[in-house]
């Protein structure tokens, strides 16, 4: 169905992509993303045609065009509604490479986190390999650095919504809050700066998570005493608040219900001092 009305198949494109021109390759790359980007058929088939040989080869290329372009089409693979498709890409080693597209440019560093997150969000064995990939050190670095100035929104968006996919343990297991708490002071920095609320929200989520985490009595007391000491409850009470948007206001309720559930008797008084049953009687009304 690819060829009507003139249009090149997609195992032509597919081939086009391994074209010593730049331009060619470019321009097929394009159009396999726009064919790839909502239909599993077209990703099956792109598959079959053996795409994912030419695609591992562009995903390092310095073009960045193309680099970008490749990472896009491996992000709508990764997001197929057919769960073969993402399967494909682990077994085929892409995890590791998208993992390393957190060291390129900002551009890429998008893509390499959309296709992470699809990545982690498919099952716990595949949560598990991008865990093993090492991707938290390179989210921490360079995608949303702790002591830099803050990523332009798109960065922020896509880095929160991978640390919610890795960190929510659906479907189960869960990993460890000791395997995921070198994303805390990430987390911790999107709370305390970021003012996109498609960020907050996906930040707060992926706390609320972690606080009823698969942790000890310790660790879990651990974080909730990082979000004390910088005084960050008193912010997550304030986005309660009944004028703001329910998909920040939900989050924040289930945060701190978490860290009450948790917490111990000094930290539930601290609560109580910043005004959370205020803002609870706020929201039953």
């Amino acid at each position: 169905m690819w060829e009507e009305g003139g249009e090149v198949d997609l195992a032509t494109r597919v081939r086009r992509l391994a074209d010593a021109d730049h331009a060619v390759v470019l321009e097929n790359a394009l159009a396999l993303r726009e064919a790839t980007i909502s239909s599993a058929e077209a990703v099956g088939e792109a598959i079959d045609a053996g795409i994912l040989g030419p695609l591992a080869d562009l995903l390092t290329t310095p073009n960045e065009n193309i680099q970008v372009e490749a990472a896009w089409i491996a992000t709508n693979i990764a997001g197929s509604n057919n769960p073969a498709h993402c399967r494909a890409l682990f077994e085929a080693g892409f995890i590791p490479r998208f993992t390393a597209l957190l060291q390129c440019s900002p551009r890429v560093q998008e893509q390499g986190c959309w296709a992470l997150g699809n990545c982690a969000g498919h099952d716990s064995e595949l949560r598990a390999a991008v865990l093993e990939a090492n991707v938290m050190e390179p989210l921490m670095t360079n995608v949303v650095p702790v002591d830099a100035e803050l990523p332009p929104v798109p960065q922020q968006r896509v880095a929160a919504w991978l640390m919610s996919n890795l960190c929510r343990g659906d479907p189960p297991p869960a990993p460890s809050l000791a395997r995921l708490s070198p994303l805390v002071p990430v987390l911790l920095r999107l709370l305390r700066d970021a003012d996109d609320f498609d960020t907050l929200a996906d930040t707060l989520w992926t706390l609320s998570y972690l606080v009823l985490g698969d942790g000890t009595p310790e660790e879990l007391q651990r974080l909730v005493d990082q979000l004390t000491e910088e005084s960050l409850l008193e912010l997550v009470i304030g986005m309660m608040a009944p004028h703001l948007w329910n998909d920040i206001r939900l989050p924040a309720t289930r945060l701190l219900g978490n860290v009450a559930s948790v917490c111990n008797a000094p930290a539930l008084a601290a609560l109580v001092r910043a005004g959370l049953m205020n803002q609870v009687a706020g929201t039953l009304q």
